[in-house]
């Protein structure tokens, strides 16, 4: 009965999901999260539990394997087409898992499982009912397999099996003389003990061990002397081996305490290399049903304890006898029990009195840690009593912990439990809470100052004043957190006052501690044992009188200038407070007049705040007002010091006449914000950006920004950090904008108390605990809800990166941060319902398109606090909010190829690498490029093969016609030229008329006279190519009196050419009178483009006059020919601008021109240069400009009509194959 209470205290629940986990705290602040049956968890018999480098756990017994993510509970079997696997064993060394079955083993390396059974050499004896007890590996890489039956009373019915190199090795009931293998130890010379269940696994009779010693087994039994049976296997937690090298084995013997029966074969076995040992004397304790529980060997203190076990649970007393020691080879009660009695005799026997069936040692993991649990055998089934911790400090024992469970694994920075109902996760307590009792000097303070140092201290203050509506006086000195030990300052140990507000740690290493009756100097040194001593020293002004300071500012020289910030009269318990300005020269105050004017000195509430810009000059913002409520409105009033003398802000900087709030200064400027405005000031004026917005910023959004009863100025690098009331924070950098609020981020709303340290990193206070950003990456230290509630009031970290949180009304927490791996890990894929584990799919048919996708970063004792965001590439077009679910599900996707990609973020750490899977989903055959090719391949031979038919069938038919058609052709052609004679020429007439209507058409819209400018003479003239042209002249008067001149020549010529001519009529009727040159033109190349004229365009030039003054645009047309007759010479004037219509958008440039008396300016389409003779010549622009300088003397109409008979003699009186327009402007 015994050993079945026994097994069931080491059993644990195991659940395909954990959503529903319960979590609880520990006697010591410990947090448990606890996973149970109740919860649908697969199992509550499980025999081994590993932990693999990757970080999953896997869980082994006779229902099976399974693999835990923190989530979810893995069966691997069904993928892998494996049987249910009973036991596992890990080798870390190799990273390989080993697994056993009745039926089969199986090894896996993490990509593969190789499995054996019968047909390799895996064999269990034929015993029916058999389950595996252990895998486990010996030094000589030799894999043990062992099985036994439950409650068969019978000779060798369980199997003893070796692996190696791929081979097995079954021990017969000749070679292995044990009933039922149960485990094994491996002594230090290499040998192995056997433990076994016995013939009657129920009640361990005959349950001896065995030595395998050069390949051999000897059975231990009562033939040596002694008649011990049912060893006690050892754990990870166990000590069986002596600091001399011998192995140390308890026996719990033969116990039913269900039939009263007393112990029997209960005692202690040493093996030293060669034999074996019994130590006598615990057999006497027999008759009172006490039986051996555990063995322990204390090799820090050379001793070896031995813990006995009683039937019934019994309350603690001095009076137990239930562990021993080994003294001179014989055991002699341990006083451990009457120390551990009288710790709780010393504590609340309410809370810390406790009933227990036994004690047991455990053993450290990761350093020399003795601990003594004392434990119940009910914690497996129904008691509500706690097992209770001590650990061994020095000589003496302390309380260390209690809860219901009892370790099982370790895992880094925890471990797993075996619970009452189930298993669980323990994480030890990080935090530390220091209340009044244990030296906080001021814990009710509303607004604490936190200030860390250059050297990672914390310094904490009690007296605020820089909002006076949460203004907070406290007498009391400060607290110093040294990283250590939490220390404290007054005027007892040097302090000027109690009344003391924020250090400043200067460059020069020295501490400034301000307060109301003067500044004292404290420099910190450290002694031979790394102890922090403060020296103090008192800074006086010259005529030894007290001054009242708050702050201190260091400027970028290195000037130590100190102020009081807030100036008021005694009102309540407020003390007062006088204006007081001053530089430290020589640990001796100066002090510095204020700079505003009487009027304002007067003025009974004053508040003030100092900084240095990044010219170096000093700025001392002041606000004045004749009652506090006043204070928070009042206008600011600046005053400059710029090294030798004060002066007001010039007018033309244009200072808002508000109350201003400086946030920070960064390369473009110092930022301040108002009431409902957000200012910049860029050294010359103050600009107002409240209403501005572009594709990096919208600085409408800080109109919603914190500003009264708030600090402002927090700036951390080049990043200003702005609070918006209840709704989340702004990261400016001079450029973008981040808004990140509890949508997008971690960040709760109601963060306040910053505080920047001088690593960079900003700090806040929140609901939820502490938070911490590193340039826009945000963190958040959860409050520990057992020591404190509510909230931080505000947060900092220390020399060795622990969080120190004020709580108002309760003290200071230290929590020390355990950096945890957070690398996430895609654990399954689950396809159209069929999970995978380990071998994802990545190839899908179009079936298969729902996938399910869980991951995690295995954090086991929290999993709640991780925060995850996925992104499927190819699918979705950003990534998901944060959430802590751990899966995504996607239904009927597309086909295509995508890429899954997560990441995770574990509270109080970074953002964890991307882990990602890539896979394609094929389209239905139906939809592929094969299938749509064997389509078109049908479809070619069906219409081959009735083309084939057809032409079969026509030239029968055709052979029959041929002769009658020969006899009618003759008689049909004659009728049919006539006919078609007379359709052609129907046709032709249409045509023509309709043409000609058209170019009529196009001709009314040329301008029916000539411009009448007082001092230019003008002439147009255009030739079309066929009935409709695509050039096209005009001219407009704009309201200024300017002239404007246009030519265009649209691409190509007949109808699309006039359509587009006609167009560009409209255009300038419609725009030409109102727009200048640059805006006509954009608006008409647009207006061209959205027309959908294919690749019609429109080559355009356009001249406007006034005076003797001409703007000129060219767009595609050949150069406009400028004649100065003052120099008797012809200018080209070339612009490379695309034809109106070609792009969507062009940069157009303007060509000035200054006219004088005699000037003439000549406009063309290239049709005239393009002219071709007999020889395919072309007329060319040199003989252009040629013609045109032989007749720049004439008139406008003299010069083209010279130009026309030059083009004529050159293509000999052919008509042009392109439309000839000119323009000729001569100036008078």
């Amino acid at each position: 009965m015994l050993n079945k209470i026994l097994s069931l205290f080491l059993c644990f629940i195991l659940s395909a999901s954990i959503y529903s986990q319960n979590k609880y705290k520990t006697l010591n602040n410990s947090d448990i999260v606890e996973f149970r049956k109740k919860d649908g968890l697969p199992s509550n018999n499980f025999s081994s539990v590993v932990q693999t480098k990757d970080g999953y756990i896997w869980f082994s017994g006779p229902e099976g394997t399974f693999r835990f993510d923190g989530y979810e509970f893995a069966y691997l079997a069904e993928e892998y087409g494996i049987p249910e696997m009973q036991a596992i064993y890990y080798d870390s060394t190799k990273n390989v898992m080993y697994f056993a079955s009745p039926e089969n083993f199986a090894s896996f390396d993490g990509i593969k499982f190789k499995t054996y059974n019968k047909s390799n050499g895996y064999k269990l004896k034929e015993n029916q009912g058999q389950i595996i007890s252990f895998v486990k590996g010996d030094s000589r890489g030799r894999i043990w397999v062992g099985s036994y039956t439950p409650f068969t009373d019978k000779h060798f019915n369980g199997s003893l099996i070796s692996f190696k190199d791929d081979e097995f090795t079954l021990y017969d009931s000749l070679s292995f003389p044990l009933d039922n293998a149960r485990d094994f130890i491996e002594t230090p010379f290499g040998d192995l003990i056997f433990f076994s269940y016995g013939k009657n696994t129920q009640n361990g009779n005959g349950a001896y061990i065995a030595l395998y010693k050069r390949e051999k087994f000897t059975k231990i039994d009562g033939s040596f002397g002694f008649n011990y049976f049912n060893a006690i296997p050892p754990d990870e937690y166990s000590s069986y081996i002596d600091s001399r090298g011998n192995t140390w084995i308890p026996f719990r013997g033969s116990l039913d305490f269900a039939m009263g029966n007393t112990s029997s074969g209960t005692g202690v076995l040493i093996y030293d290399g060669d034999s074996f040992k019994d130590f006598p004397g615990l057999e006497k304790f027999e008759k009172n049903n006490l039986g051996v529980a555990d063995l322990y060997c204390d090799n820090n203190d050379d001793n070896i304890y031995v813990s006995l076990q009683r039937g019934e649970s019994i309350r603690i007393s001095s009076s137990d006898v239930l562990i021993f020691e080994l003294q001179n080879n014989k055991w002699v009660p341990s006083p451990i029990i009457d120390q551990i009695n009288k710790v709780t005799e010393n504590e609340d026997p309410n809370k810390n009195d406790f009933y227990y069936n036994f004690p047991r040692f455990l053993k450290g993991r990761r350093d020399s840690t003795v601990i003594l649990a004392f434990s119940t055998f009910g914690i497996s089934q129904s008691s509500i009593d706690p097992t209770q911790y001590f650990i061994k400090n020095g000589d003496n024992w302390i309380k260390y912990d209690a809860y219901n469970g009892i370790p099982i694994l370790e895992l880094y920075g925890g471990k797993m439990l075996s619970t009452a109902k189930g298993i669980g996760f323990l994480t030890p307590p990080v935090s530390k809470m220091f209340k009044k009792e244990d030296g906080v000097l001021f814990p009710e303070i509303t607004i604490p100052g936190l200030y860390p140092d250059r050297n990672g201290l914390v310094w904490i203050t009690y007296s605020y004043s820089a909002i006076p509506s949460y203004i907070s006086l406290g007498n009391y000195g400060l607290n110093v957190w040294d990283g250590s030990k939490l220390r404290k300052i007054t005027v007892e140990d040097g302090l000027k006052s109690n009344f003391a507000f924020t250090p400043y740690h200067d460059k020069e290493m020295n501490i400034w501690v301000p307060t109301d009756k003067g500044l004292t100097k404290v420099r910190e040194l450290q002694n031979n044992k790394g102890e922090w001593i403060f020296r103090l020293k008192n800074i006086e002004m010259k005529n030894q009188k007290d001054y009242n300071t708050t702050d201190i500012l260091e400027t970028m020289d290195g000037e130590l200038y100190v102020y009081q910030n807030y100036v008021r009269p005694k009102y309540g318990e407020v003390l007062k407070a006088d204006f007081f300005l001053g530089k430290i020269i020589d640990d001796t105050i100066v002090e510095i007049s204020s700079p505003f004017s009487k009027e304002l000195q007067e003025q009974p509430y004053q508040l003030f705040f100092l900084r240095e810009d990044s010219n170096g000059q000093i700025w001392l913002e002041g606000h004045f007002a004749s009652s506090v409520e006043k204070l928070s409105s009042v206008p600011t009033k600046l005053k400059i010091f710029n090294g030798s003398d004060w002066m007001d802000p010039p007018d033309d900087w244009n200072v808002p006449n508000d109350q201003l709030h400086f946030v920070g200064e960064l390369d473009n400027g110092a930022y301040y914000l108002t009431a409902s405005s957000f200012y910049n000031f860029n050294g010359s004026v103050f600009i107002d950006l409240s209403d501005s917005t572009n594709q990096y910023a919208d600085f409408k959004l800080l109109k919603g920004a914190s500003v009264v009863g708030t600090m402002n100025n927090i700036q951390s690098g080049n990043n200003l950090y702005i609070r918006l009331r209840g709704r989340g924070l702004v990261i400016f950098d001079g450029k973008n904008i981040n808004y990140l609020t509890p949508r997008n981020s971690i960040i709760p709303t109601d963060i306040h108390n910053p505080l920047v340290d001088h690593y960079g990193n900003v700090f806040f206070g929140s609901h939820a605990g502490g938070v911490k950003l590193s340039g826009k990456k945000a963190s958040i230290y959860y409050d520990d809800e057992k020591i404190a509630a509510g909230g931080a009031t505000t947060t900092a970290m220390d020399m060795n990166g622990n969080i120190i949180k004020f709580y108002t009304g309760v003290g200071i927490a230290v929590e020390k941060q355990i950096k945890k791996s957070n690398d996430v890990k895609i654990s399954s894929i689950t396809v159209n319902e069929k999970a995978y584990y380990n071998r994802f799919p990545t190839n899908l048919p179009y079936s298969e398109n729902s996938l399910l996708f869980n991951y995690s970063v295995l954090n086991f004792s929290n999993p709640n606090q991780t925060m995850y965001e996925h992104i499927l590439e190819g699918y979705d077009k950003e990534w998901s909010r944060t959430s802590n679910l751990s899966f995504t599900e996607y239904q009927n996707l597309p086909p295509g190829n995508f890429k899954f990609i997560v990441k995770a973020t574990v509270a109080n750490s970074e953002i964890s690498k991307e882990a990602s899977f890539s896979f394609v989903i094929n389209p239905p055959f139906w939809n592929t490029w094969w299938a749509y090719l064997i389509y078109v391949s049908a479809g070619l031979g069906f219409l081959y093969s009735v083309r084939k038919v057809e032409l079969k069938r026509q030239m029968k038919n055709a052979a029959i016609k041929e002769g009658k058609l020969r006899a009618e052709a003759a008689e049909l052609q004659a009728k049919a030229t006539e006919a078609q004679s007379k359709v052609i020429q129907a046709e032709n007439d249409r045509k023509t008329e309709e043409l000609e209507e058209a170019r009529q058409l196009q001709l009314s819209m040329l301008p029916k006279d000539l411009p009448k400018i007082e001092n230019l003479e003008i002439a147009f003239y255009m030739k079309t190519a066929t009935e409709v042209g695509g050039d096209y002249y005009d001219y407009s008067i704009k309201e200024d009196g300017s002239l404007n001149i246009c030519l265009g020549d649209a691409t190509g010529h007949g109808m699309k050419a006039g359509t587009l001519v006609s167009m560009m009529k409209s255009l300038f009727i419609a725009n030409s009178v109102d727009k200048n040159l640059i805006d006509f033109f954009k608006s008409s190349n647009i207006s061209l483009k959205k027309s959908n004229m294919e690749r019609m365009m429109m080559g355009f030039v356009m001249i406007n006059f006034k005076d003797n003054n001409a703007e000129l645009i060219n767009a595609g047309l050949p150069p406009v020919y400028h004649y100065v007759k003052s120099e008797n010479i012809i200018k080209e004037l070339t612009q490379h601008n695309l034809p109106l219509g070609a792009m969507s958008s062009d940069n157009y440039k303007i060509t000035e021109i200054e006219l004088d008396h005699g000037d003439v300016l000549l406009i063309m389409t290239d049709g005239f240069p393009e002219l071709q003779n007999d020889n395919s010549e072309l007329f060319g622009y040199d003989r252009v400009k040629n013609a045109f300088a032989q007749i720049t003397s004439g008139s406008p109409n003299e010069i083209i009509n010279h130009l026309k008979v030059e083009g004529a003699e050159w293509v000999n009186g052919k008509d042009p194959d392109d439309d000839i327009t000119f323009a000729v402007i001569k100036c008078k």
